[in-house]
């Protein structure tokens, strides 16, 4: 009777362990199982953390917009603020030019002026000698002629010179036939002068007013 005991005891003991065993595999595989859903969950978090930050480094295009939107707006008042530097450099300048070119409409006429002034001087002198009691009628003859040479001369250095008349064929672009007169000269030959044309470089200031053989 004993020994059946201890046979039955020792199943017993047997089942136990087996069932310990068990229960400490499952556990194990629980644990692991766990441990492997933890992993997963952190390591899903990990990618959503790496995707948030490439969405923070993704621009917003919003803000992008407006970037766009404050360089545009800069150039454009860059643009404007130079745009009226070049106004305002132009209106100065048309304003200089028009002074100086009123200067030298006022004063165009001061060389010839210049040169006018010493036979103004000479005909001053002539008359001041016809005046005095001795003048001498040669003399002042003598220097009518010279204060007429330096007239011409005068009037020469600036571009004036006389229309030549006497003897020449009629011009109607150069001469003004006053009158005509039968010659022994061909027809349109001037025969007389009666008043000196002149001409300021190429232009004719005065034609000469003239009589023709008819």
């Amino acid at each position: 009777m004993p020994r059946r005991t201890s046979k039955l005891s020792s199943v017993n003991d047997e089942a136990l362990e087996s069932q310990s065993m068990d229960e400490l595999n499952e556990e194990a595989v629980n644990q692991a199982a766990r441990e492997a859903e933890a992993q997963a969950m952190i390591d899903a978090a990990d990618e959503l953390e790496d995707s948030l930050d490439d969405f923070d480094d993704t621009p917003d295009p919003i803000q992008q917009l407006h970037l766009e939107i404050a360089r545009i707006s800069r150039e454009r008042d860059e643009a404007k603020n130079e745009a009226l530097r070049s106004l305002a450099d132009m209106q100065n300048f048309r304003k200089m030019s028009e002074v100086r070119l009123q200067q030298d409409r006022k004063f165009a006429t001061e060389k010839l002026v210049r040169d006018l002034l010493p036979v103004l001087d000479n005909f001053d002198r002539a008359l001041a000698h016809f005046n005095s009691p001795a003048a001498d009628v040669t003399t002042l003859l003598d220097g009518i002629r010279a204060i007429q040479k330096q007239l011409h001369q005068a009037l020469e250095g600036q571009g004036v010179k006389r229309i030549l008349a006497l003897g020449e064929s009629f011009d109607p672009e150069h001469h003004e036939a006053l009158m005509t007169e039968e010659s022994e000269h061909p027809s349109g030959t001037v025969l007389q002068e009666l008043e000196t044309g002149y001409q300021l470089h190429e232009r004719v200031i005065r034609p000469a007013r003239v009589k023709v053989s008819a």
